[in-house]
């Protein structure tokens, strides 16, 4: 009520409460106007606070008392007159006050005011690093709404009304903080949150799945450290992105690290470091991964259902993140393992005008060269043998005829990792970041084989020799900053180069003129010479992209927030096939694409949120723009009969424009299974497409305790794969300088579908984890398998996984890991469904197998318990960590897949053997951090 509107019997009214003694409020003398008063007042009752400062201050006080029902206030004076205290009051109860000429102060309604805005805007980092932390949950308590921080731990609210507002961050692995923030009229404020760590086993890495708010951030993130780096590789080696097979539906076919998300090819998710694409992220012949553990601080799985600022994927994306050490000192880790050995310096300064600068390079180099890993030399020797069906398909001679005995091996391994990355903070909201990465891996074996039971009887001696060799370089600069209270920007430039050279030679002592009377030696010695002399097959891939990006966050209010995004992209790519057992095939291809996209986040109060938006990109080869819309719900509630939950939908189209094709490696003694190359897509055919749909839900029912469920459904209408027969036969594609993409790529379709549920228990000095998953794949495979729906090589249909860690001491930890996996297919190695069954369709040939029937072809189940121990103590200021990893203690011969061998009665049918991973394995590792 305005106070031109106050009704004219007031005044007389007010009189006579003046001369009444039955008035509710006593009339005293009036206070000292020096004298100062204390009142804290904490959801105390208007009535009650009025009576409170009547007795304290003597004031002389008139109100109606209907003004006063039904309210309680919070007010904190401190050493102020009484007339402060009274608008102190008042304010919180939004009524007004005047004073009579007698020194009376009478109670009346507010006058109606518009309300008063401003905005807040912040960074949420690490307390001791002084690192954003992406993603961050920041509520504010008093206005029912929150937000998702960004990459860049950067969040903003608009339109809080002007006063004290209570801010709440939380982040997983960290202190939740509360602190609180006055905002003023049209006023803009910048705040920095800082949360302490809160170390129950270590210090977290995220796998994130899904975007982090309130409980549903457990839906998004399973909690890994950096010491899961050191039980988790395949030789008992350090192996990051072996970590991402913990996140569920994540699988990894043994023995290598090529990750399958929720029923994808490995060829149909991308790996990132620092938001740059590395295209071959696995060294060691595809069994480690290709990033030195001491270099990476964060990784995110990107699962079905990822918003449209994540990219184009038709599985997901997994980004590892290089760490920036801490701002308070330098430091030095080394570490040596038993095929690797690492390092890492990490420091900072400060720099003009109040910036501050951190640094950090690591590194990884094999050590091959010095001690040969028994494990794995073992291992190659193993599995680097002359195939008699593919060796006879190869010379074109009877393979009931051959049977090789090896004579001689030979293996060289070398890899090695370079990182470096770097933080200018020119202040808490401005921030320039780079990074660059270099990896190299080599791996080559040579083996002599004679064509029979020993080499004085031999028809013919062979001499195979197999070279990979991988380049992967990446550079990003990125630029974070601030804009104002309503806007956040990142403009990033990132470029990643690829580089794939592969030779195969194979010489046997029957295609060559000999010398009568040779000794082996001197049959070994002239197929040698032979092969460096001779003209060497060369199997060549190299791709280049290059990106310019640039995003901005708009806090269009308080509950809606906005991204949109451009982006740019530049790609260049030669292919060169040469092996002597496909087609020549030799293409080169410069593109580009421009993409944009737009994503909209709206919070209906803090338990329900809507996200939707869509990615545009353009192809100027096929003249076409491709939209990619997708949308998902998000609804929490913490407090309910069951504890607290969380319900997550999402749906969406997502496409592939730069497509990997792993072409089977067919040579007979092969040591990588495949020729892996990357292609962009030409004017010749449709990038891949996919339509995602997920269902999780996730209970809390007691601190420590969380249930999650999860399920897909992935509907591949558009997914391309290799023609094996117009690669194979000669003719079908000439050797010429540009090959239309469509004359050995196919399109075809599929769907996959699963789920999953996960158990864990948090306590003191530890957790305890347990899941399954089930999943279904298939796919249409052009030329093969009479052109039907097939379930795919990498299908996991069941998959159980326990997971212990415990910390007896501080400086004493032990870790359990065991997996079981039931219902695999496709026993046979790769090359015989790809080779084999394309030149010898007769199915006959290979009775009672069916080459052409892959899922009758059921594999053993595969078990894997692990155990490793670590003791860690400082010695002054040297922190040392000794770990002892013992893999597969159960010693069981796991099978990997099978091959035939020739009977020793022709009459009989083929034999089948299986190659099978290590038995148990132990390995020690050293770390020390200065």
């Amino acid at each position: 009520m305005r106070m031109d509107r106050i009704p004219s019997f007031l005044p007389t009214l007010l009189l006579i409460l003046l001369m009444s003694s039955s008035f509710c409020m006593p009339v005293l003398a009036q206070e000292n106007e020096e004298e100062t008063y204390t009142l804290v007042l904490r959801e105390v009752a208007l009535e009650q606070a009025l009576e409170q400062l009547v007795f304290t201050t003597k004031m002389n006080l008139l109100y109606d008392p209907i003004l006063i029902s039904n309210q309680t206030i919070f007010c904190n004076s401190r050493n102020e007159v009484a007339e402060n205290i009274l608008r102190c009051i008042t304010e919180a109860a939004e009524l007004d006050f005047y004073q009579l000429s007698s020194g009376t102060y009478v109670l009346v309604e507010r006058a109606q005011e518009e309300p008063q805005y401003g905005d807040l805007a912040g960074i949420v980092v690490d307390i001791e690093t002084g690192e954003p932390l992406p993603y961050a949950n920041v509520f504010l308590a008093d206005a029912s709404t929150g937000t998702a921080a960004n990459s860049a731990g950067m969040f903003s609210f608009t339109s809080l009304l002007k006063g004290t507002h209570a801010v709440v961050a939380t982040y997983v692995g960290y202190e939740p903080a509360l602190d609180s923030v006055w905002i003023p009229a049209e006023g803009r404020i910048r705040k920095s949150i800082a949360l302490k760590p809160s170390p129950i086993v270590a210090d977290p890495i995220i796998v994130n799945g899904l975007q982090q708010r309130l409980p549903s951030v457990d839906l998004k993130a399973e909690k890994l450290t950096p010491e899961n780096f050191s039980r988790s590789g395949f030789q008992g080696t350090d192996d990051v992105l072996y970590n991402a097979g913990a996140s569920m539906a994540v699988g990894i076919r043994p023995p290598y690290v090529d990750l399958h998300i929720q029923g994808g090819e490995s060829s149909e998710h991308q790996i990132q470091l620092d938001g740059a694409p590395v295209f071959e992220p696995v060294s060691l012949g595809r069994l480690l991964g290709a990033f030195s553990p001491l270099a990476i601080g964060r990784l995110t799985v990107h699962k079905a259902g990822f918003g449209a600022p994540i990219g184009s994927q038709l599985a997901g994306i997994i980004s590892a993140q290089q760490h920036i050490e801490p701002k308070d000192g330098d430091n030095v880790t080394l570490q040596l393992d038993p095929v690797s050995a690492n390092g890492r310096v990490s420091f900072g300064f400060d720099l003009p005008g109040r910036a501050e600068s951190a640094f950090m390079v690591a590194g990884r180099t094999s050590v091959w060269d010095l001690y040969k890993y028994n494990t794995l030399d073992g291992m190659l020797q193993d599995w680097n043998t002359i195939d008699p069906q593919l060796s006879a398909t190869a010379l074109g001679v009877d393979a009931t005829a051959l049977s090789f005995t090896p004579h001689r091996h030979g293996s060289d391994v070398s890899f090695s990792d370079l990182h470096a990355a770097g933080r200018i903070t020119i202040n808490p909201f401005h921030k320039l970041y780079f990074s660059a990465y270099q990896g190299k891996n080599n791996i080559g074996t040579e083996l002599l084989s004679a064509a029979a039971s020993n080499v004085a009887e031999a028809d013919f001696i062979l001499l195979t020799r197999d070279k990979y060799r991988w380049t992967n370089t990446t550079a990003v600069l990125k630029h974070e900053w601030l804009l104002g209270a309503r806007a956040m920007g990142v403009l990033k430039l990132s470029n990643s180069l690829h580089t794939l050279r592969h030779n195969y030679n194979m010489i046997d002592s029957n295609a060559i003129t000999l010398p009568d009377n040779i000794d082996t030696a001197g049959i070994e010695q002239a197929l040698t010479n032979e092969l460096n002399t001779g003209d060497t097959p060369d199997d060549k891939n190299r791709i280049r992209e290059t990106t310019l990006s640039a995003q901005l966050e708009l806090s269009v209010a308080k509950n809606h927030h906005l991204i949109t995004g451009i982006e740019a992209t530049s790609v260049s790519n030669q292919f060169r096939l040469d092996s002597p057992f496909f087609a020549r095939l030799e293409t080169a291809n410069d593109t580009w694409r421009a993409a944009g996209y737009v994503h909209d986040k709206i919070a209906i109060g803090l338990n329900t949120n809507i996200e939707a938006g869509t990615r545009l990109t353009y192809l100027p080869d096929r003249e076409k723009v491709y939209f990619e819309p997708r949308i998902s719900l998000r609804h929490d509630v913490t407090s309910s009969s069951i504890g607290s939950y969380a319900l997550h939908l999402a749906a969406g189209v997502y496409r592939q424009y730069v497509n990997q094709f792993d072409l089977s490696s067919v040579g007979p003694s092969a040591a990588v299974p495949s020729i892996r190359f990357w292609l962009p897509i030409d004017e010749t055919l449709a990038p891949p497409k996919a339509i995602h749909y997920t269902a999780n839900f996730l209970v809390v029912p007691t601190e420590g305790w969380s249930f999650r469920i999860e399920s897909y459904y992935k509907d591949q209408p558009q997914i391309l794969s290799l023609k094996y027969h117009s690669l194979l036969v000669p003719g079908i594609i000439d050797a010429q300088d540009s090959v239309p993409e469509s004359a050995y790529i196919e399109e075809s379709d599929g769907f996959a579908y699963g789920g999953g549920i996960f158990v864990e228990k948090q306590y003191r000095r530890g957790l305890v984890g347990l899941s399954y998953s089930y999943s279904e794949a298939k796919r249409r495979y052009p030329e093969l398998f009479d052109d039907r729906l097939e379930t795919t090589a990498w299908n996991e249909p069941h998959r159980l996984s326990l997971s212990h860690e415990h910390a007896f001491t501080q400086q004493l930890s032990t870790s359990l890991r065991a997996h079981g996996i039931w219902g695999r297919t496709w026993g046979f190695r790769q090359a015989y469904y790809d080779y084999l069954a394309t030149h010898n369709p007769d199915r006959e040939q290979y009775a009672p197998y069916d080459l052409t029937n892959p899922s009758a072809h059921k594999m053993a189940p595969h078990y894997q318990v692990d155990f490793g121990i670590a003791y860690e103590r400082m010695f002054n200021d040297v922190t040392i960590q000794l770990r002892a990893d013992v893999l597969n203690v159960l010693n069981r011969k796991n099978v990997v897949d099978w091959s035939f061998i020739n009977p020793t009665d022709a009459s009989l049918p083929l034999e089948r053997i299986e190659r099978t991973m290590p038995g148990t394995m132990t390995a020690i590792s050293l770390r020390a951090q200065f």
